[in-house]
């Protein structure tokens, strides 16, 4: 950002720059018309100028942290925007920080003191629905030594909206940053319990509990390393008190402190017992800052403020492990035990098994490796991914399924024939990262082991090991020669699943372009193309291959679909027309293309290719809940009806079904109890999905029968879910 000493924004005259951040640059101000100093943080304004949604994000939060008022946290005065710079402006504090204060021990009733305001502060936020996303010591000033702040509430939310999401980057401070955070789970109030769990450990051992030589390495280990123990680093350290800590860093939110004030609760009974015990000389930032010699730098994140991390700050290693926040990491299920207070006693025993162990894992990996790349090749089949069923198309509002994989056999993840028993094994223990090491290399040196490597992804998939799956499915197909053309087009089916949509989108322009005829892929990369506003470039895309690729139907349906959704209604009339000329008795051409007839006029020609489509699929549930919400949107409400409650019958637990046969009762006037029975089917199903468009239209509905209190988890569900890809954030506005 330019320098803007001396310069006016919205009335507020820049003196000095006092502070910069990797989210904005703070300075001190002069507010003529009250005669006082204030502090005006900026954020750059690359932010609005490559996220429209940005400025209108920015003063929603922002107009909710103005409303925030406690003796603990750092009042906002005032905000606004001059041309594409944002700025918060706060009372200007003349104060160190915690972190300042690290760098010299503390003693327990002096965490215990500021711990338990910075605890106060949170649990206010918390009740009014706002979660800080970036506690540390640098966003905590001390105007006094007994007197905590908090700063930044909100800012960590503000940049990191669609932008962010599309572009796969993360935002917050990788060594106070929770798994889920990390990881980019949706995230509640317990990630800031986590954050606040990490300045604790900080301030009674003396150091964080991660460090690394680059800030994603950091989240990694978040993710997956188990807490290194506070009474490995100091045996000084009270057992209660490292319980405390090591509850509030469990790597499940389900398993850490629920409320942020029980925290502080523990930690106070504790301090009161030794108030006057400090941890010693601390090892912080400052003094280990100074690169080894002859070694390279470990960097001491605690030291590094809010910051982004693109996809190319990764190491390649470090990417088969983890993504962006926003981009999601693999999830892991490990958990911190609490250890019996007597366990250290026992440290002989344990060194001893760790001497006897670790041969073993060296030889088993080792036994793993031969028995898998020595195999015949022609002792498993070369064959492709287990088929996928068949899936709807796009509508508005549109039914969709994504295509499963075959079920694994019930007796474990070794469907196969126990071709990966050792590396199953070490999934079973948790061991991620090394089993797909060994599968990796087993895949490289034997591709015939290919449908083994794919019914492991199954089995993971089935486990709910949705993020793994698709790491080692990625793995896969960046290790075998010549993977088929389905597997990408799974994967593709799993990054929707996980709201990945730009990551999806290459994967089934592979599939498709391996494979034409590939519906299953059409429907995705439409879903895809329309969630991340690429739909010309998928039309340039789809329109190549039709060049060289004559009378193939899939490729029809999607151009039609694609042209619709891009405006283009005559346009996606002739390509729906040339499918039907090709393939007659392909359902879903004709029931795709009643929309671009009706946005033509032609209800006529709308309503027969409904009824075409059911003709060729009366026993299609998806296909039939299609052509009733096509009925539902010409208002033909009682064929509608019909439609929906056949699909119905045949998939009770279709959410979009349940969803329009509400819709109909509602718009027909049925009585209430029948309404609601249908909208909470629907929603019942939604909550097991990630489908965003479900979850917001479901939102709608409730708004439509005048119950906001029933449609505000969904928005929330849906933005938390896919952040500015549905209209669930007007609808939180509409709400509020």
């Amino acid at each position: 950002m330019d320098d803007l000493t001396g310069k006016t924004i919205a009335g507020y005259q820049i003196i000095e720059q006092i502070g910069r951040g990797g989210m904005a640059t703070v300075f001190r101000a002069y507010q003529p018309s009250l005669d006082r100093d204030v502090a005006i943080k900026i954020l750059p304004p690359y932010y609005s100028q490559q996220d429209d949604s940005f400025l209108t994000r920015f003063k929603r939060e922002a107009r909710s942290i103005a409303k925030l008022r406690h003796p603990n946290i750092l009042m906002v005065m005032d905000f606004g925007q001059q041309d594409d710079l944002a700025y918060i402006v706060m009372e200007y504090v003349t104060a160190g920080t915690l972190k300042d204060r690290l760098k010299k021990p503390i003693a327990l009733g002096e965490v215990n003191l500021l711990i338990g305001q910075i605890a106060s502060a949170l649990a206010y936020a918390h009740e009014q629905g706002i979660v800080h996303r970036d506690v540390k010591p640098s966003n905590i000033m001390l105007p006094k030594p007994d007197w905590a702040l908090l700063t930044d509430f909100g800012l960590a939310r503000m940049v990191g909206g669609s932008f962010l999401t599309q572009s796969g980057m993360t935002v917050g401070t990788p060594a106070y940053m929770s798994p889920e955070q990390g990881s980019g789970k949706t995230i509640d109030h317990r990630t800031d319990i986590y954050s606040l769990g990490v300045m604790l450990y900080e301030m009674v051992v003396g150091e964080v509990p991660y460090t690394a030589e680059t800030p994603m390495a950091v989240v990694v280990k978040h993710i997956v390393e188990p807490l290194p123990m506070p009474r490995a680093k100091n045996p000084e350290i009270p057992e209660d008190l490292q319980r405390v800590i090591l509850k509030a860093l469990a790597k499940d939110p389900e398993d850490r402190f629920q409320n942020i004030n029980d925290l502080a609760k523990a930690l106070s009974e504790i301090a009161q017992a030794a108030p006057a015990w400090s941890a010693g000389e601390m090892k912080t930032v400052s003094d280990t800052r100074a690169t080894p010699k002859d070694k390279p730098e470990t960097l001491q994140m605690d030291e590094l403020d809010a910051v982004t991390f693109p996809p190319e700050a990764i190491t390649p290693d470090q990417k088969e492990i983890a993504t962006t926040s926003e981009t999601p990491a693999p999830q892991f299920d490990s958990k911190v035990s609490q250890p019996p207070a007597k366990k250290n006693k026992y440290w002989w025993l344990l060194a001893a098994g760790a001497v006897f162990l670790f041969p073993v894992f060296v030889i088993l990996s080792i036994t793993a490796i031969n028995w898998l790349t020595n195999r015949d090749a022609n002792d498993v089949a070369d064959g492709n991914l287990p088929q996928i069923t068949q899936t709807a198309s796009i509508d508005n509002p549109r039914p969709t399924q994504k295509p499963t994989l075959e079920q694994a056999p019930e007796e474990g993840l070794s469907p196969a024939g126990d071709e990966f028993q050792p590396i199953t094994v070490l999934i079973e223990l948790g061991e991620f990262d090394r089993a797909r090491e060994l599968a990796r290399i087993a895949l490289k040196n034997n591709p015939a082991l290919w449908r083994a490597y794919a019914e492991l992804v199954t089995a993971l998939e089935d486990k709910g090991e949705i993020e793994m799956a698709a790491l080692f499915l990625q793995t896969g197909l960046e290790t075998h020669p010549n993977p088929p053309a389905e597997a990408y087009n799974r994967l593709g089916w799993m990054y929707l699943s996980l709201t990945r949509p730009e990551d999806a989108l290459p994967n089934f322009e592979k599939a498709i372009s391996e494979a034409p005829w590939l519906y299953d892929a059409h429907v995705g990369l439409v879903n895809a193309a329309q969630d991340v506003g690429q739909i010309e470039e998928e039309i340039h895309f789809l329109e190549g291959l039709e060049a060289k690729i004559k009378d193939e139907v899939a490729l029809y349906d999607s151009l039609g679909n694609l042209h619709q959704i891009a405006g283009n209604s005559a346009k996606a009339v002739d390509y729906f027309e040339l499918g039907m000329e090709v393939m007659p008795e392909d359902p879903w051409i004709w029931v795709d293309s009643y929309d671009a007839y009706l946005s033509l006029g032609d209800k006529e020609k709308a309503l027969m290719v409904l009824e075409k489509s059911i003709t060729l699929a009366p026993d299609d549930s998806i296909l039939l809940s299609s052509a009733g919400w096509g009925f539902l949107n010409l208002e033909k409400y009682n064929r509608a009806e019909d439609i929906l409650l056949q699909a119905a019958e045949i998939d009770p637990e279709d959410a979009w079904t349940q969803l329009g046969i509400g819709l109909v009762f509602m718009y027909t006037d049925k009585p209430t109890e029948q309404v609601y029975d249908h909208l909470h089917r629907a929603e019942d199903f939604a909550r097991n999905t990630t489908d965003v468009w479900l979850l917001a239209e479901i939102g709608w509905a409730y708004v439509d029968y005048d119950d906001c209190n029933a449609a505000l988890p969904l928005f929330q569900m849906a933005e938390d879910l896919g952040p500015g890809l549905t209209d669930a954030r007007d609808g939180l506005e509409t709400c509020k």
